[in-house]
């Protein structure tokens, strides 16, 4: 058994329910240290999160926003390396001055046809017969680890992520993204 806790709250729209059961199976082998809401929380969500030490984001695929939630709540966010993570979460080991949270990367890059067979895998096990999910999986599990020590051995690291997680949020508003986007457009059409 583990250090860690984890309340998982997975979004699979439409998606199989083999991975909402292979969820349901790990919560029941760890009670105590793993719970998941298997549905969309109507309440309580917010308050989940701002009782989390991280919020993980193993987005295959994330085009903007999603880390904003968190940090508005107090929590920094472990993320992939993908889309709009890259934006909005700035990594411990990199940018150690500006860290808002911890950003991994698998070390394998996937051929088209390894990300063919990862979107229609319909179940856990065949995702993980995958080699870049394999290595996606590698990535995430070191990472969670290295979370748990810096929260464990590096106080000062963790709190300063804490103190930037507002600013940070902030510089993502929506006022923002029109005006970028209203920009965009105008050099598009001149």
């Amino acid at each position: 058994r583990g250090w860690g806790r984890f309340i998982l709250t997975p979004i699979i729209a439409g998606g199989p329910s083999a991975f909402v059961n292979d969820l349901l199976q790990l919560a029941e082998s760890r009670p105590g240290e793993v719970v998941i809401y298997p549905f969309r929380m109507e309440q309580g969500y917010l308050e989940v999160m701002a009782g989390t030490t991280f919020a993980v984001m193993p987005s295959l695929y994330e085009p903007f926003g999603g880390a904003t939630e968190p940090y508005l709540q107090g929590t920094p966010v472990i993320a992939r390396a993908t889309g709009g993570l890259l934006q909005q979460v700035t990594d411990v080991e990199t940018n150690p001055r500006e860290a808002t949270g911890v950003v991994y990367r698998e070390t394998i890059n996937g051929s088209g046809e390894q990300w063919g067979a990862l979107q229609t895998a319909i179940t856990p096990a065949a995702r993980m017969e995958v080699p870049v999910y394999r290595a996606m999986v590698d990535a995430l599990a070191a990472t969670l680890i290295r979370a748990g020590e810096l929260y464990q051995s590096e106080p000062v690291t963790y709190a300063n992520i804490l103190s930037r997680l507002l600013h940070k949020a902030q510089m993502f508003s929506w006022t923002r993204a029109m005006h970028e986007y209203a920009a965009v457009y105008e050099l598009a059409t001149t």
